[in-house]
């Protein structure tokens, strides 16, 4: 028995300092992404499908890592070490990534929300046109978004890192189903 609390205790080792070295690439890679949509046209921030776009690049970046994980292992990773895999390379990442949108948003450019929530508000109006959405409707729409606050704030930032750690724990264990590979049952020790 010892010998196995062993290898699980080496196993997870080995994942845990794999999926945050990963967790690292993945949030310094999201940040240079960050900065030169930035660097293009803040108003790119705004837009939902290139968040989207981002998001999905970089689950499918750690899919890519978690699979190289699982092949050093050996080439088999259970649900619980693949779904741990990617939960702690998103943990990591979020980590990072928030970090940047506080400094961006509070010490590079404070003006910054300011100008998302003008683009909120042109692309709500937008949006709602082409719907026909009855005028009041959408003076009341773009009321709401006039008074909503969209600063940043270390509560602000921390609520959105937890937000995200949650929808993250949603989404590993998703990927630690499609990503697993059980050792066969009679190779198992």
């Amino acid at each position: 028995m010892e010998k196995n609390t062993t290898h699980i205790e080496t196993t997870a080792s080995v994942i845990i300092k794999a999926a945050a070295k990963n967790g690292l690439l993945i949030g310094f890679f999201s940040v240079i992404i960050t900065m030169v949509s930035y660097a293009i046209d803040p108003m790119l921030m705004a837009k939902w499908w290139l968040s989207v776009l981002f998001y999905l690049l970089s689950v499918g970046l750690v899919a890519y890592y978690v699979l190289d994980i699982r092949k050093k292992m050996g080439g088999y990773m259970n649900f619980i070490e693949t779904a741990l895999a990617v939960f702690i390379t998103f943990v990591v990442t979020s980590f990072i990534t928030q970090i940047f949108s506080y400094v961006l948003f509070t010490v590079i450019d404070p003006g910054l929300t300011d100008l998302l929530k003008e683009a909120v508000v042109n692309q709500t109006t937008e949006m709602m046109e082409k719907f026909n959405v009855p005028q009041e409707e959408m003076d009341a729409a773009i009321a709401k978004i006039e008074v909503e606050d969209y600063s940043m704030s270390v509560g602000k930032a921390a609520k959105g890192y937890l937000f995200g750690i949650l929808f993250n724990l949603i989404v590993s264990m998703a990927l630690g189903l499609f990503l697993r590979k059980n050792k066969p049952v009679f190779d198992r020790e």
